[in-house]
């Protein structure tokens, strides 16, 4: 990987060398995920790839689902063991 050097300036704001954005098709409006890697940052734009890439990276945490959740949530209001919003007992 050959290494590019870029100047941060007073707002915290860096250009990405015309040559990098064009080998990694990063135009105007492109969304660039950073993240922190130990002592380094690495910008990864958000393509296609990379969003498929995260699929399934929060599952298996130990937490039920938020579509879980909902229908929990469902099941007990439906029982009457919790109130709908704005209702009074």
């Amino acid at each position: 990987m050959d290494t590019v050097f870029a100047q941060v300036n007073v707002k915290g704001q860096i250009v990405i060398p015309a040559r990098l954005r064009d080998e990694l098709k990063i135009k105007s409006g492109t969304k660039i995920a950073i993240q922190r890697d130990g002592g380094a940052i690495v910008l990864q734009p958000v393509t296609d790839e990379f969003l498929e890439s995260l699929r399934g990276c929060l599952k298996g945490k130990g937490r039920p689902s938020a579509t879980e959740v909902w229908e929990q949530d469902h099941r007990k209001e439906s029982e009457g063991e919790i109130r709908r919003y704005g209702e009074r007992r």
